[in-house]
């Protein structure tokens, strides 16, 4: 909601037109993001991430919308990147760079929080496997910040509970599979099976 009161109050955002724009950007820092962390773990191009991209028009659809999933997804790439930093060298900036995104990456999408958790943990389980013990807790303590800022939703996601049996859907791998399926055949039905062969091989 910030980013678009800002870019209403710039003035582009006060037309179709310039809310189209806003999305293309935040579609285009979501490939600059991926090319970023491509080479930040050594690798010359992103050559899988953009053809996952560029091969499925789900995430032009709902990424480059007026929602939060594409600034999600943006803040999801930033977060990697600057957890993988913290765990090659922590320095205070690096650390508080982390927080700050991830911080910002829950608050844009509250599903994000599990990513983090995730990305914390294995940034941390790298350095216990080095016997770097401070700094695996330091990588998880970057989660820190982000779990305070979203005590002020507790209550709310408490409620939940109140009505959610209404839309309740039980989640087994064969419906997680069923919806994965769904984004990745978005194109043609076989690009499942291209996109398993890809896993398998790399």
């Amino acid at each position: 909601f910030v980013v678009l009161r800002a870019w209403h109050a710039i003035g582009i955002g006060q037309s179709d037109i310039g809310w189209r724009i806003l999305g293309l950007i935040v579609g285009l820092l979501i490939v600059l993001a991926a090319w970023f962390n491509a080479r930040l773990l050594g690798y010359r191009a992103p050559v899988l991430v953009i053809a996952l991209l560029g091969l499925n028009p789900e995430i032009t659809r709902w990424g480059d919308s007026m929602r939060a999933y594409g600034l999600g997804i943006l803040l999801l790439l930033l977060l990697f990147s600057t957890v993988w930093k913290v765990v090659e060298r922590p320095t205070r900036w690096r650390v508080l760079l982390a927080m700050l995104v991830g911080v910002l990456s829950v608050q844009c999408l509250y599903y994000n929080s599990v990513v983090l958790l995730c990305v914390a943990s294995a940034g941390a389980i790298v350095c216990a496997f080095s016997r770097r013990w401070r700094d695996a807790v330091l990588v998880l303590l970057i989660g820190l910040p982000a779990a305070l800022s979203m005590i002020p939703y507790a209550r709310a996601i408490r409620q939940v509970n109140e009505w959610s049996s209404l839309v309740r859907i039980n989640f087994t791998f064969a419906r997680f599979w069923e919806l994965l399926s769904v984004v990745l055949a978005a194109t043609h039905p076989l690009m499942v099976y291209c996109w398993l062969l890809v896993v398998i091989f790399t």
